[in-house]
């Protein structure tokens, strides 16, 4: 996205934001894995910024999440398949996430 300099997990501070300038966005990096419940997601505030026009939101632990995800949005699982290995699953949800992610996988075929 261009963000200059490191982009680190917000365990502690739940959320960063990373602004990219030339293209007049905000990376919302969010990290929910220290939550406990439902009322914490909530009381973050995470349903406005997972539908800010202007964010691309990145959600770790986002299972926890789920019933303020938009119908739109892009998910990525990432499971460990071996000490360095990683098997990564998309799914779109909607038809814009489902026209990016087809995108994704031509340009993908045609890197390979």
């Amino acid at each position: 996205m261009g963000i200059a300099g490191p982009v680190q997990s917000p365990t502690f501070t739940l959320v960063n934001e990373h602004a990219v300038l030339q293209r007049g966005l905000v990376l919302y990096h969010v990290d929910l894995y220290r939550l406990g419940d439902r009322a914490e997601v909530l009381d973050l505030g995470l349903a406005e910024l997972l539908g800010a026009p202007h964010a691309v939101c990145a959600v770790e632990w986002g299972e926890r999440a789920q019933e303020v995800a938009p119908a739109e949005h892009l998910r990525l699982d990432l499971a460990v398949t071996g000490a360095r290995r990683r098997r990564l699953r998309f799914r779109a949800g909607g038809p814009r996430h489902a026209e990016l992610l087809a995108a994704l996988r031509e340009e993908l075929g045609a890197a390979a």
